[in-house]
């Protein structure tokens, strides 16, 4: 899972977004991103059962 959201963080790089806060708690990892524009994405990966469940949302 980690492994995952390692992935997904770096396409939010490649768009030049950059890290402002991490959590992580039980089977959930969740992250916060702004670019230079202002502009804000967040980052969700959860583990349900045997599958990997990952969300990104920009706004």
């Amino acid at each position: 899972m980690a492994q995952v959201h390692a992935d997904y963080a770096a396409l939010l790089k490649a768009e030049g977004y950059n890290a402002v806060s991490t959590k992580t708690k039980n089977k959930e990892t969740s992250s916060e991103y702004r670019n230079a524009r202002g502009g804000k994405a967040e980052l969700s990966v959860k583990q349900k059962g045997k599958r990997i469940e990952v969300k990104v949302e920009r706004k």
